[in-house]
């Protein structure tokens, strides 16, 4: 045995198991070890039940375990995704807000001066068609100004 590596040894209804495990792993495979020989002995003490039948139930619980696991991570990153597609449109927005606030210079007809003798700038439509096509990939049947 390999200085990198640690036997693990555990018995499930009278059956010794040998597993060789990472050392970093080793903690792990001690843990999981407990837990079904802990599920095991709790179905053997509800009566009735046969040492087999005992351990197919514990492995039953372990995958149930891990498929409602599996579906809580993948609804996570589909919602991660959904949030980075929102984040796609937010940067396209800000980089159209900030051209057209680069491009925009006010007419002379602006209107009254502010405090200090600066015209104030007239009131202008930014045009943000075609955004919502960007952030869904589909046309939203609003026709441009």
């Amino acid at each position: 045995m390999g200085s990198d590596t640690e036997l693990v040894i555990f018995n499930v209804c009278g059956q010794e198991f040998r597993v060789r495990s990472t050392r970093e792993d080793a903690e792990r495979t001690r843990r999981i070890a407990a837990d079904v020989c802990e599920r095991v002995r709790t179905h053997r003490e509800r009566g009735g039940v046969s040492d087999v039948r005992a351990v197919l139930m514990a492995c039953y619980e372990l995958a149930y375990e891990l498929d409602e696991r599996n579906e809580v991570l993948s609804k996570i990153r589909s919602h991660d995704k959904a949030i980075d597609s929102a984040k796609v449109v937010m940067d396209r927005l800000l980089d159209r807000l900030e051209e057209e606030m680069a491009s925009h210079v006010p007419p002379e007809d602006a209107g009254p001066a502010q405090p200090g003798g600066n015209p104030r700038p007239a009131a202008r439509q930014l045009d943000l068609t075609g955004l919502e096509e960007e952030k869904t990939g589909r046309k939203s049947g609003k026709k441009k100004p």
